[in-house]
């Protein structure tokens, strides 16, 4: 039997899958991306997690699907630019793994990724127009409407962590990072993941600093709402994980933000996809 491959590039861990049909992982291998090491480090631990999925049997793979975190030219298979990988500019991805493994391969922005993931097989399955909204270092957002991804002229579309606010951006504002400063501003500094475990064990403190996000991540989703009218927002990420203890501010404050209509048929979800990025991936390449 034959799969389809999904590769998830992270800035910590690359995470690999083979996918079956029905959208199934049937098989994992994860890498550390060992960022700091530069651009070839990163693309020789993306081969050696193909190489690990292989297992020596090239034919059991159709194609291969990678998720990246940045801008990327599906067109050519060129990654523009990570930012969090010393020295890479313009790195002509596909050709390089094409060179190696001699399958077809599509290389797509990793929100896209996610959100064609959750609409194929997940919760957005049977709706129109999805916004998977990617909470992690960076904001992004992967767009579907018409049931068709909306990538924009460069493949871009969906940066709004970009966008200027309040003298920053809106991924310093409301990213994964923002939870810390805002610990800090509330009179400690803890981090994200510190503040998710105190939040589960009923921590006042934990759960005013998760209110308090849920009052900001307001701002970015209801510019991304109000710009493409979505059925349905879902929340991935690395901070999605916490959506119990910052859902219920950041409900109440869009509803403050969008018009009437869309306040009443609002619909914001986490994922229901564990591993979501790798099977999206996948999905690059199924016919």
């Amino acid at each position: 039997m034959s799969y389809y491959m999904g590769i998830d590039i992270g800035g910590t861990i690359i995470k690999g899958g083979l996918i079956n049909s029905k959208g199934q992982i049937v098989e994992k291998v994860f890498k550390s991306t060992e960022a700091p090491k530069g651009k070839k480090q990163v693309i020789d631990n993306i081969i050696f997690v193909i190489e690990e999925l292989m297992n020596g049997n090239p034919k059991k793979v159709k194609a291969i699907g990678i998720g990246a975190p940045g801008p990327v030219d599906i067109e050519n298979g060129i990654v523009h630019e990570l930012v969090n990988i010393p020295g890479w500019k313009t790195v002509n991805l596909r050709a390089i793994l094409k060179k190696k493994f001699k399958k077809p391969i599509v290389i797509d922005n990793d929100a896209n990724c996610f959100v064609l993931a959750e609409h194929k097989y997940g919760l957005a399955k049977g709706k129109k127009n999805v916004i998977g909204f990617v909470i992690g270092t960076g904001l992004g957002a992967g767009i579907i409407i018409d049931n068709k991804i909306y990538r924009g002229t460069n493949n871009s579309a969906g940066e709004i962590g970009l966008i200027p606010y309040k003298g920053i951006n809106l991924e310093e504002f409301s990213g994964s990072l923002a939870l810390k400063r805002l610990s800090q501003m509330m009179g400690k500094r803890i981090s994200g993941l510190k503040l998710y475990e105190l939040a589960r064990h009923r921590n006042s403190y934990a759960r005013s600093v998760f209110n308090e996000y849920g009052n900001n991540l307001a701002t970015p989703l209801s510019i991304i709402m109000n710009c493409y009218d979505p059925d349905m927002v879902i929340i991935g990420g690395g901070v999605s994980d916490s959506f119990p203890y910052f859902k219920s501010s950041l409900i109440e404050n869009l509803k403050k933000y969008l018009f009437k209509e869309s306040s009443k048929n609002l619909k914001v979800v986490k994922y229901s996809l564990k591993h979501a990025r790798i099977i999206g991936a996948a999905c690059l390449v199924m016919k």
